[in-house]
């Protein structure tokens, strides 16, 4: 017979039964279902072992530069600037994997408190932007966004909305080559809804990667994406986001 086989882990506990002579009539046997347990438990650990490993390598870089500052291994001023802005760097990195880490434990347990506002979509747009500007110039990436004539107002949560549109834009101007473009775009689509779009001419992701992109920790194997950096969560909490049911999210086709 063909098909598939599925797994299952089960806890068994079976209990001796006697009759009134005192000899072994049978006995009786409880199983329960506990896959799902062990699932959790095997989810739990991976995400232990991958928090543990992104907390580990930053704090190994701070402090081996540190340590060589401090031994006085390094009497050169220009070299000693170079390791304090590694050592910030790093630094900077731990806050933003830290902080991360909290705002989607906060939206997974539901203790994320919503402000629910009446905004414009446009002045966010602007505003990310704006503070994404100077991280596009370093790269020479224009980023254009064609702002509608009109207000797009749009109700929710202003700074998580603001959060997702700095997640999406950070990202597009990390895994876009030198010279690149990225073009955000608003529109209306049916059923009275907005499409606020991100698209721009990166490395492109595969099929494979696309089905992992909203993962924790995930990044794609490239020689590009590891020289990026990046901790691998801002999409994860772009999808947590989202899945707050006020807004629609797609993975934008990249040039």
């Amino acid at each position: 017979m063909s098909g598939s086989f599925k797994t299952f882990a089960l806890y068994i506990k079976s209990t001796l039964q006697s009759s009134e002579e005192g000899e072994n009539s049978g006995f009786i046997a409880v199983c329960r279902d506990i896959t799902a347990e062990k699932e959790i438990d095997r989810m739990k650990n991976e995400f232990v072992s991958q928090v543990s490993h992104e907390l580990r390598t930053p704090l190994t870089s701070i402090q081996a530069y540190t340590e060589m500052l401090l031994d006085e291994e390094v009497s050169n001023v220009e070299k000693q600037k170079d390791y304090l802005k590694i050592i910030y760097g790093e630094s900077e990195r731990l806050t933003r994997l830290i902080n991360e880490l909290l705002d989607i434990a906060r939206i997974e347990s539901g203790k994320r408190l919503m402000k629910l506002i009446s905004f414009d979509l446009k002045v966010i747009t602007r505003s990310v932007v704006q503070v994404l500007s100077t991280q596009a110039a370093q790269k020479n990436i224009s980023i254009t966004f064609p702002e509608p004539e009109n207000p797009v107002v749009f109700n929710g949560d202003e700074d998580l909305i603001k959060q997702v549109g700095l997640n999406l834009l950070s990202n597009a101007i990390k895994y876009t080559p030198s010279g690149g473009k990225v073009e955000i775009m608003i529109s209306s689509i049916p059923q009275n809804k907005i499409a606020w779009k991100f698209q721009d001419t990166g490395i492109g992701l595969t099929s494979q990667e696309k089905e992992r992109i909203f993962t924790k920790f995930f990044r794609a194997d490239s020689d590009f994406v590891r020289a990026a950096g990046g901790t691998g969560l801002g999409l994860t909490l772009v999808r947590h986001i989202v899945e707050l049911k006020w807004y629609s999210s797609t993975i934008p086709k990249r040039a």
